[in-house]
């Protein structure tokens, strides 16, 4: 989080990064800081009768599976966003 203090109490710009792979709509930032989000990459919750899934914002495609099967069985179907991007 020091990069992000320093950003906000220098007026440094900062960029943020969650999977790192954006399919053409990444931004990018020269003389900044970065905030990777990698490591936040754990399922948070379900609601099963909503089928709700609470994620961090590091998590990826085969990490939302896992979390959404791990220990139950499949009510709730999940679809992949269009790109067809595995991760």
């Amino acid at each position: 989080m020091h990069a992000v203090r320093r950003a906000r109490d220098e007026g440094e710009s900062l960029a943020i990064a969650g999977g790192r792979h954006a399919m053409g709509g990444q931004q990018f930032l020269s003389d900044g800081a970065l905030l990777d989000m990698r490591q936040m990459s754990r399922v948070l919750g379900f609601d099963e009768d909503k089928g709700l899934l609470r994620v961090e914002a590091g998590i990826t495609w085969p990490d939302v599976i896992r979390g959404y099967f791990r220990g139950r069985e499949a009510h709730w179907g999940i679809r992949q966003k269009q790109t067809g991007a595995d991760r």
